[in-house]
């Protein structure tokens, strides 16, 4: 089957990884591409929620995470609560999502020239670490309800990541990321020149009607 030329929404299983996947609707070239990552717990279907309104011009890849989780789901790493994973900890499955990418964009016969990611939760950790470990190849990056990963890698190349954009939004009663996540996330990208976009609400381990608009702008 052509998957280049499919409209529908499909979920297929190439290169030992689980890919859901909504092509784009109003065809560009070079292409885009959104990478979706879902958080603890969560598979591929679990960012869909927040797609109805994205841009029709980008290809949707969700992936589902490599690791079982010990009730139901899938993760990105292994986390005990209450200890924040390393970027350290997060960088080979970064790795092999990029990996992955290259081999997928191929394998679609699709040429993106723009790659956003969005991530929730956990999924928003692994956003953050692919924007940091692949700063030439990421161009925005939106974080729902995430948190930075400690960075104990040698020292990145701010003056590229400059150049890319960040969206982060957070509830300010979330249960199980901390606030206090999202503002040092945003005063980290502050020292390195970065001028992250910041929605901030009253809601718990969730995203509010007002962030959710602030990224359909991100996107747009």
């Amino acid at each position: 089957m052509d998957m280049r030329n499919r409209s529908d929404i499909y979920t297929i299983y190439e290169n030992g990884w689980i890919n859901r996947i909504r092509p784009a609707r109003t065809p560009s070239k070079p292409e885009k591409v959104l990478l979706l990552l879902h958080g603890w717990t969560g598979d591929e279907h679990s960012m869909w929620v927040f797609t109805s309104k994205l841009p029709d011009d980008y290809w949707l890849i969700a992936l589902r995470g490599p690791i079982k989780t010990p009730t139901s789901g899938y993760a990105w790493v292994n986390q005990t609560p209450g200890v924040w994973p390393k970027l350290s900890q997060f960088k080979s499955q970064v790795d092999a999502v990029f990996n992955h990418l290259n081999h997928l964009n191929k394998y679609l016969d699709i040429s993106p020239n723009e790659l956003g990611v969005i991530g929730f939760s956990q999924g928003g950790a692994m956003a953050y670490s692919c924007a940091l470990l692949y700063p030439h190849l990421v161009q925005r990056t939106a974080v729902m309800s995430g948190f930075m990963p400690t960075v104990d890698l040698p020292e990145l190349k701010s003056e590229i990541l400059q150049k890319n954009k960040f969206l982060i939004t957070h509830g300010k009663l979330d249960e199980i990321v901390p606030i206090e996540k999202a503002r040092e996330a945003v005063n980290y990208l502050r020292k390195l020149g970065v001028s992250p976009e910041y929605c901030e609400e009253e809601i718990g381990h969730k995203l509010s009607a007002a962030c959710y608009k602030t990224i359909q702008q991100f996107f747009t």
